[in-house]
C-alpha cells in the first residue's frame, strides 16, 4: 500500500506522523547548538539524536518532575546539567551556589540582554529591533524610578484605589464575581500607566486595551516561534507581528499628540526656566531628560518615545499582574483560623492611622505582613521556574573550572528557582502557603530590645523582604540586572493589598484554584473568580471620631456626594452605581430597617445632611424619588418632615431645612410652607449688604466662604433656579446679590486658580469654588467686566490647581480630613470622615446642557492676568473688613475684625490673622506651649509668662476700613489682657514696592512682655536633599535655598518662593529671625518655618512697630531671578504713619486717625468709636 492510500484510509495516523515528522525536522534543524559533553542531562535516556529528540517532547509533560530530579540528582550535590526544552533551547542549570559567579561574569560573556534578546524574539515582536537590542527604557526607569519613587508613591495609591473602586465598586450588600487575572491585569495596566503616561492617558479604555493586547501578542510570539525552525524565521516572525504593529500604532495615536508637547514644553522650559509649563513626572518626561543628557538624539524621536512605551508596559504589567493573581489566591484561600487576613488589615490600618491617612515610603515600609504574603506567594506560586537567564556570546564560551566545562558560544545559563523554593531543607513545610514566614524573624527582631539587636542579624532581617534577591528569591533576578521597577511592584502590591483589605471582603476559597504549567512557566488558574463586596464599615476610613454621632457621621459619608451626583444625573449623565444612593434612601428612613438613621432631634447633624438629599429630590427626583413605593416615600417625608419642628443653630443651617422642604414640594410629597417662609424671612437679617450676608445675626462678623460657597450664597443661587416661579421677587433678588457678590468674591482666588484659604472647614476644599459653579447652575448673568468664559475658568482652574495635589486621599480612596495634606490640627470638631464630602458642592454646573454659556463659552484665565486687569489691584471690602490683594505676582487679603461667634478650636489663627495669602495658605497651633507650637505666621504674638503662653489676636474692640492717601487701611484694636492694648493698622503694598506690605502696632503695656511678629510660613526644605534650609550664601544665585537673617531682617527663600520681615523702625530694637515652628501647623505645607520680628517690652511702656511683610510665591513669573532685587525695594512709611509715630499726632482713645475717611466699621461694645474718631 502506497503512502497515498495510508493516507486516504488511515487519516488520524497520517496526521500524526505528519506532525511527529514536522517535529523531528523542526528538531533536526533546531538543535544545532552544542552543549558539555561533560555535563548530564535530566529526562534524556540513552544517547544520540532520538534520545534528545524525546528528552526534547517529553519536556512539555514532565516539566515539574524533571526540574525536581535536577534539583535533587544534580543541584543539591553542586553539579551542573542540561535541561531539555521543547523549544530546542536547552539551558546549562548550573547549582545555586555559583549564583554569584554567573553574575559576576562581564557583559560581553554572559549577556542578560543577548537572553531577553532571544527569549522575547527581539527580531520581530517589539516593532524595532533596539527595543530589546538597545534597552533604552532600562537605563531610564534604573536612573529615574528608585530616586523619584516618593514622588510618584500617591500617584500610585491614588490609581489602585481608584481603580479597584471602579472595578469592585461600593455595593455592602450584594457579593459580586471578579475574575482575577483579568481584573489584576485591569488595574495594574492602570496604575503602571499611571506612572509610564500619567492622567488621563492611563484611564483611556482604547489605550489600555490595545497596550494589553499588545503584551498578549508578544507573549503568544514568545510561545510560538520557538517551535518554528530558525529558516522559516524572517517570514513567519514578520507575519506574527503583524498585530503588534497594529496595536503600536493604536496606542500611537493616543501617545504621539502628548510626546510632541511634552518635548516643546521641555524645550520652552529649558529657554525660559520661569515659564510656566506643566511638566508631568512621567516615563515621558524621564526619557526625554535621559537621552538630552546622554546626547542620545535617536532616542529623541518622537516615534522611538512612543515605541519605548510599549516594551516598558510589557515588562511592568504582566509579570505584576501574574504575581498578584497568585497572592489573591494564596491569601484567600488560606485557613481564616491563622489570621493572615485580618493579620495584615490591622498592620495596614495601624500603618496609615501613624502616618495621618495617606502612603508613603515611610508608611509602606512599616507593612512587613504584608510584604510577607506577597513573598510567600512568589515562592510558593511562582511564575518562573528557573532564575537569572544568561546567554553565552564569548566566542571562546564560557569556562567553569570547578566541574571542569566550558559552557559554548551561544547557550543558555540559568539557576533551577523552583525546585530551591520548595526544598524543605530550606523552607518548613515548603509547599504550604505560609503568608507570616517571611514577618515572623522580622517582628520578633523587632521586639528585641535595642541592646539585643546587631548588625548581621540586622541585615539579615532586611534579606528577608520581597525586593531583596538571592539564591532563595530569585524572581526579580540578582546582582546588577535585577529588575529595577521591583521597586515599584513592592508598592503597588502593598497599596492594593492594603485597600483591598481596609475596603472589602472577600469571601474565602475553599479550594485553591489550581495553577497551571504552561512550558516552562506557571500560570494562575485564568478564569478562575472570587466573591468580593464592600465592608460597611469601610465608610470609617482611619480618621478619629468627631462631635457628631456615628450614625449621623455615617449619613454624612452618603449624603454629601450628591452634592455633585445629582446635578451630573440631572444634567444627562449617568454613574453606573447611582442606585445605591436610592437603596441607602430607602434603608436611612425605614424605622423598621437595622440602617435606619433615626429620628431628628433639635440641633441635630442630620439636618445638615437633609439639605443635599433635599435638593438631590428637588432636581433629580425621577432617579431617586419616582422608582419608591408608596411606602417608602412616605418614610422620606416623615424623616425629613421631623426636622420642621425642631431648634436649629441661628446660623447658615436654616438654609438646610428650607432645601430638605424644596425636595419634597418639587416631588408633591407633605412639606411645611410655614417653615419655608419662616426661615427664609429670618435668614433675611442676615444680610449685610453690598451682596455679603453674615453667617448669623448682629453682634459679631463672620464672613467667611459659608457666606458665600459653602452655604449662604450658593444655596440663594440654587433657591433662586428651583423657586423661580413660586417665589419670584426673593429669586430675583437672590440674583441680583450673586452679581454684586460676584465682582468681590473673585478677588479671592488667585490666577492660578486657588482660592485664599480663610475661616473655617476648609477640609471642604474645593468647595471655595462652588459659588461660580451655583452662578452656572442658576444661569445668574455675569456682572462686566466678567464673562461666562471667566467663570468657566475659576472653576477649572480651582479643579485642576487641586487635581494636583496627591496627598489629600486616604488608601481607601476617601478624601482625608486636611487640606493638601491630612492635618488634625486644622480640623474642627465637628468633622468626621464624611466631611471633606461638602466638596461636591463644586459640581453644580453639570445639571446645565452643553449648550449653556457655561460650557460653550471658551475658558478664559482669572482677570487679573488681563493688562491692564479689569479689576483693582486692591480693593476694600466694607463688608467682610478685607482688603484683597493681587501684587507681586501673590494673590492674598489683609483682615481685621472677623470672629467667629463661637469658641472654635484655632479661631485666632482661622480669622485674627493680619493677613491670609492663597500661596502660603494659614497656620494653625499644635499646642499650647512655645512660640514654635503657636505658630506666629501672619500674627503679633504676646507673652507674659517668658515664652511659655502665647496670646495672638483673636476678637477686636474696634475695626474698620478708613482711607488714608487715597488708599484702603485696616484699622483694629484689641486688649489681650486687661491693661494691655494694641493698636493696629495694616496697609496694602505700592506700585514702587508691590510684594511688600505694611503693618503698625502701638503697644501700651501695664506688664512685661515679649513679642514676636510673623511674616508668611513658608516650605523650608532643600529641593537637593530634603533637609531643612540653612543659611544663604553672602552671594546666592537664582538656584539656592536658604535662609538670610542680618540686624531687624529675616528671609527665607525655598521652592515655594521668597518670605520675609523687616522693621521699619529699627531704633526700636526688633530682632529679626527664623521661628521653626512645628511640622503640620501650616495648611499648604507640612514642614515651614516664619520669618520673625521679635522684641521685649516693660511694664509701662508705649511701644510702636512698623513692621513691612515681604512675600514672592513661586508662582509669580520670574521669582527665582526677581527676588533680590524685591527684597530690596522696601516699602516708604507712609507719612501718615510717620507723623503718629513721631509724636506729631497722640494715639488715644483712637485720636490721631480723625482725617481718615471711614469705609467700613465693626465695632464690638463701642459701634466703631475708635476708628471713627
Amino acid at each position: 500500500m502506497g503512502i497515498l492510500e495510508v493516507a486516504q484510509s488511515h487519516p488520524i495516523l497520517a496526521f500524526v506522523a505528519v506532525s511527529v515528522a514536522l517535529v523531528a525536522f523542526y528538531i533536526a534543524t533546531s538543535t544545532k547548538q552544542e552543549y558539555p559533553k561533560e555535563l548530564p542531562w535530566v529526562g534524556k535516556e540513552g544517547d544520540g539524536y532520538f534520545a534528545v529528540t524525546k528528552a526534547t517532547i517529553g519536556s512539555l509533560t514532565n516539566m515539574n518532575a524533571w526540574l525536581k530530579q535536577g534539583y535533587e540528582n544534580y543541584s543539591k550535590n553542586g553539579v551542573s546539567y542540561i535541561f531539555p526544552d521543547f523549544s530546542g533551547r536547552h539551558e546549562i542549570v548550573i547549582p545555586s551556589n555559583k549564583l554569584r559567579w554567573l553574575v559576576d561574569n562581564p557583559d560581553n560573556v554572559a549577556s542578560v540582554q543577548a537572553a531577553h534578546y532571544d527569549l522575547l524574539q527581539g527580531d520581530y515582536a517589539f516593532t524595532h529591533e533596539l527595543m530589546v537590542g538597545d534597552p533604552f527604557h532600562e537605563r531610564v526607569i534604573h536612573k529615574n524610578l528608585v530616586r523619584k519613587m516618593d514622588g510618584v508613591i500617591p500617584d500610585i495609591a491614588d490609581e489602585v484605589m481608584t481603580a479597584l473602586d471602579d472595578t469592585w465598586g461600593f455595593d455592602t450588600a450584594e457579593w459580586h464575581d471578579i475574575k482575577v487575572y483579568d481584573n489584576m491585569m485591569d488595574i495594574i495596566a492602570r496604575v503602571s500607566n499611571r506612572l509610564f503616561v500619567g492622567l488621563p492617558l492611563c484611564r483611556n479604555k482604547d489605550f489600555l486595551k490595545h497596550s494589553a493586547a499588545f503584551a498578549i501578542d508578544v507573549i503568544t510570539m514568545v510561545a510560538l516561534m520557538p517551535l518554528i525552525p530558525r529558516i522559516f524565521h524572517p517570514i513567519v516572525g514578520r507575519v506574527l507581528s503583524i498585530p503588534n504593529h497594529y496595536h503600536y500604532w493604536r496606542t500611537k495615536k493616543h501617545t504621539m499628540p502628548i510626546i510632541t508637547k511634552r518635548l516643546a514644553d521641555i524645550d520652552r522650559k529649558a529657554k525660559d526656566p520661569d515659564a510656566k509649563v506643566d511638566i508631568p513626572d512621567d516615563f515621558i518626561t524621564w526619557s526625554i531628560y535621559t537621552a538630552q543628557k546622554d546626547g542620545n538624539q535617536r532616542e529623541l524621536d518622537p516615534i522611538m518615545l512612543s515605541r519605548r512605551i510599549l516594551p516598558i508596559e510589557f515588562a511592568a504589567i504582566h509579570t505584576t499582574t501574574l504575581t498578584v493573581a497568585m497572592v489573591v489566591f494564596d491569601l484567600f484561600s488560606s485557613d481564616l483560623a491563622k489570621g493572615f487576613v485580618s493579620g495584615i488589615r490591622e498592620e495596614c490600618e495601624a500603618a496609615l492611622r501613624a502616618n495621618g491617612g495617606k502612603w508613603d515610603k515611610k508608611s509602606l515600609t512599616k507593612l512587613i505582613r504584608t510584604d510577607s504574603a506577597i513573598r510567600e506567594s512568589m515562592r510558593v506560586s511562582n511564575f518562573a521556574t528557573r532564575g537569572v537567564a544568561r546567554k553565552v556570546i564569548a566566542k571562546e564560551g564560557l569556562r567553569f573550572d570547578e566541574e571542569n566545562f566550558t559552557a559554548p558560544y551561544g547557550s543558555f545559563i540559568s539557576l533551577n528557582a523552583h525546585s530551591r523554593q520548595h526544598d524543605p531543607e530550606i523552607f518548613v513545610n515548603p509547599d504550604e502557603y505560609d503568608a507570616f514566614r517571611f514577618s515572623r524573624p522580622r517582628e520578633e527582631y523587632e521586639a528585641k530590645h535595642p541592646d539585643e539587636q546587631n548588625t548581621d542579624e540586622y541585615v539579615k532581617m532586611k534579606n528577608l523582604s520581597m525586593i531583596s534577591t538571592g539564591e532563595n528569591h530569585l524572581t526579580f533576578g540578582h546582582g546588577r540586572h535585577a529588575c529595577p521597577g521591583r521597586f515599584l511592584v513592592q508598592h503597588e502590591l502593598k497599596i492594593l493589598l492594603a485597600h483591598v483589605l481596609a475596603n472589602y471582603e472577600v469571601k474565602q476559597l475553599a479550594v485553591r484554584p489550581p495553577n497551571q504549567w504552561l512550558g516552562t512557566a506557571i500560570v494562575p488558574p485564568m478564569k478562575a473568580t472570587i466573591s468580593v463586596r464592600r465592608r460597611k464599615d469601610a465608610l470609617q476610613g482611619t480618621s478619629a471620631a468627631s462631635l457628631v454621632d456615628e450614625t449621623a457621621a455615617q449619613i454624612e459619608g452618603f449624603a454629601r456626594p450628591l452634592w455633585g451626583l445629582a446635578p451630573l444625573l440631572a444634567g444627562g449623565g449617568q454613574y453606573k452605581n447611582a442606585s445605591l444612593w436610592t437603596k441607602g434612601l430607602i434603608a436611612g428612613t425605614d424605622p423598621k430597617s437595622p440602617e435606619f438613621w433615626g429620628n431628628m432631634e433639635s440641633l441635630d447633624q442630620r439636618m445638615v445632611e437633609s439639605c443635599p438629599i433635599g435638593y438631590t429630590l428637588a432636581i433629580a427626583g425621577s432617579h431617586f424619588w419616582d422608582p419608591l413605593s408608596t411606602a417608602e416615600r412616605d418614610n422620606v417625608a416623615a424623616w425629613i418632615g421631623s426636622m420642621n419642628d425642631k431648634e436649629m443653630p441661628n446660623t447658615n443651617w436654616l438654609w438646610f431645612r428650607v432645601f430638605a422642604n424644596l425636595g419634597l414640594k418639587a416631588n408633591s410629597a407633605p412639606y411645611s410652607a410655614d417653615r419655608i417662609e419662616a426661615d427664609m424671612n429670618h435668614l433675611e437679617t442676615f444680610y449685610r449688604g453690598d451682596g455679603w450676608t453674615n453667617d448669623g445675626p448682629a453682634g459679631y462678623t463672620q464672613m467667611d466662604y459659608y457666606s458665600g460657597s459653602f452655604a449662604i450664597q450658593y444655596l440663594q443661587l440654587l433657591y433662586a433656579k428651583l423657586a423661580a416661579k413660586d417665589d419670584p421677587v426673593r429669586s430675583k433678588e437672590f440674583l441680583r446679590r450673586a452679581q454684586l457678590f460676584a465682582l468681590d468674591f473673585v478677588h479671592y482666588q488667585a490666577p492660578s486658580g486657588h482660592s485664599i484659604p480663610f475661616g473655617r472647614s476648609l477640609t471642604y476644599r474645593f468647595a471655595t469654588i462652588a459659588f461660580w459653579s451655583a452662578f452656572a447652575f442658576a444661569s445668574a448673568e455675569p456682572p462686566a467686566p466678567l464673562t461666562w468664559g471667566m467663570i468657566k475658568g475659576l472653576v477649572l482652574h480651582n479643579l485642576r490647581w487641586w487635581s494636583h495635589q496627591h496627598h489629600i486621599f486616604q488608601s481607601n480612596g476617601m478624601l482625608n480630613i486636611g487640606y493638601t495634606y491630612p492635618n488634625y490640627y486644622l480640623a474642627e470638631p465637628y468633622n468626621s470622615p464624611g466631611s471633606p464630602y461638602w466638596c461636591m458642592l463644586a459640581f453644580a454646573c453639570l445639571a446645565q446642557p452643553e449648550s449653556h454659556p457655561f460650557w460653550s463659552s471658551a475658558e478664559e484665565a482669572h482677570p487679573h492676568t488681563l493688562s491692564p486687569s479689569p479689576l483693582p489691584i486692591v480693593k476694600a471690602l466694607k463688608q467682610p473688613l478685607h482688603i484683597t490683594v493681587y501684587s507681586g505676582g501673590h494673590t492674598f487679603l489683609l483682615s481685621s475684625g472677623q470672629t467667629c461667634h463661637y469658641p472654635l478650636k484655632a479661631t485666632q489663627a482661622k480669622y485674627g490673622h493680619f493677613a491670609y495669602s492663597a500661596s502660603f495658605g494659614y497656620s494653625v497651633p499644635t499646642g499650647g506651649y512655645t512660640l514654635q507650637q503657636f505658630c506666629p505666621e501672619s500674627a503679633l504674638a504676646l507673652s507674659d509668662d517668658g515664652g511659655e503662653i502665647w496670646k495672638m489676636r483673636r476678637e477686636v474692640d474696634d475695626a474698620g476700613i478708613i482711607e488714608k492717601e487715597r488708599r484702603p487701611v485696616l484699622y483694629s484694636s484689641m486688649k489681650p489682657w486687661r491693661d494691655v492694648k494694641v493698636r493696629t493698622w495694616l496697609i496694602p503694598p505700592t506700585g514702587e514696592a508691590p510684594c511688600w506690605h505694611v503693618r503698625v502696632h502701638h503697644i501700651t503695656t501695664g506688664r512685661d512682655l515679649q513679642s514676636a511678629e510673623g511674616g508668611f510660613a513658608i516650605y523650608c526644605m532643600r529641593s537637593s536633599d530634603g533637609r531643612v534650609i540653612t543659611p544663604l550664601p553672602a552671594s546666592p544665585s537664582d538656584t539656592d535655598q536658604g535662609t538670610l537673617v542680618s540686624g531687624a531682617d529675616a528671609l527665607i527663600v525655598s521652592r515655594a518662593g521668597a518670605a520675609g520681615v523687616t522693621d521699619l523702625l529699627p531704633a526700636e530694637g526688633r530682632r529679626g529671625g527664623i521661628c521653626d515652628v512645628d511640622a503640620n501647623s501650616n495648611l499648604m505645607e507640612s514642614r515651614t518655618q516664619v520669618p520673625t520680628l521679635c522684641a521685649d517690652l516693660t511694664a509701662g511702656e508705649e511701644m510702636w512697630f512698623v513692621s513691612a511683610v515681604f512675600a514672592l510665591p513661586a508662582e509669580a513669573e520670574g521669582w527665582k531671578t526677581k527676588w533680590r532685587a524685591e527684597w530690596e525695594k522696601r516699602p516708604k512709611v507712609p507719612g501718615w504713619v510717620e507723623e503718629l509715630v513721631g509724636g506729631q499726632q497722640v494715639v488715644a482713645d483712637g485720636k490721631g486717625i480723625e482725617s481718615g475717611k471711614v469705609l467700613g466699621v465693626k465695632g464690638a461694645g463701642t459701634n466703631g468709636a475708635e476708628a471713627e474718631a
